[in-house]
């Protein structure tokens, strides 16, 4: 599905633009389950689906790939003018990872009283380190562009590399090549 927003899309926009996303599933599809990935990455959502009855049970989930005490930029593209801290809390590499519906209902719910920051993934690490999400960091959510035969996640691809990896995976349940 497409979900379009009222907003202009752009990169100091994406915080909102999730938020906003969040509200729409709250309130239209009412997910158990959101899973958040960019469109440059590769997704194994098989294994998604095996894995995830694993976290049924697990309240407040969020099951990714974590960076931890990442310092906060202070210039370019990514500088934080807002968060005062040197280091982020806990985020998600921008790969992506799934949040359980508490999360986002909570995030959903308290959208007016939410400070956006420069960056989605970095956005979300600081709401969520107020209400203690059980992390589940998993290194099957690749933040960097390697590929694995196991992985669920591989960022940063262009069109031509995102249908290769899929033909292979068609081919032979291996993204990175049939043998």
């Amino acid at each position: 599905d497409i979900v379009l927003l009222d907003m202009v899309d752009t990169y100091r926009n994406l915080p909102l633009k999730l938020l906003e996303t969040f509200v729409w599933l709250q309130n239209e599809m009412n997910p158990k389950y959101v899973l958040k990935t960019d469109d440059d990455c590769y997704l194994n959502i098989v294994k998604v689906l095996q894995q995830l009855p694993e976290y049924y049970n697990v309240s407040k989930l969020w099951w990714g790939r974590f960076r931890n005490n990442w310092a906060v930029e202070g210039y370019g593209k990514w500088a934080e003018n807002d968060y005062k801290s040197m280091v982020y809390p806990r985020f998600a590499c921008g790969s992506g990872s799934v949040l359980s519906s508490d999360i986002v209902y909570w995030l959903a719910d308290n959208k007016e009283h939410i400070k956006l920051y420069q960056g989605e993934d970095t956005s979300l690490g600081i709401w969520l380190s107020g209400i203690g999400p059980t992390y589940v960091d998993d290194s099957g959510w690749q933040c960097e562009k390697e590929c694995l035969s196991n992985m669920v996640v591989m960022p940063e691809l262009s069109p031509d590399e995102l249908q290769g990896l899929w033909q292979q995976w068609k081919s032979c349940g291996d993204p990175c090549g049939c043998t």
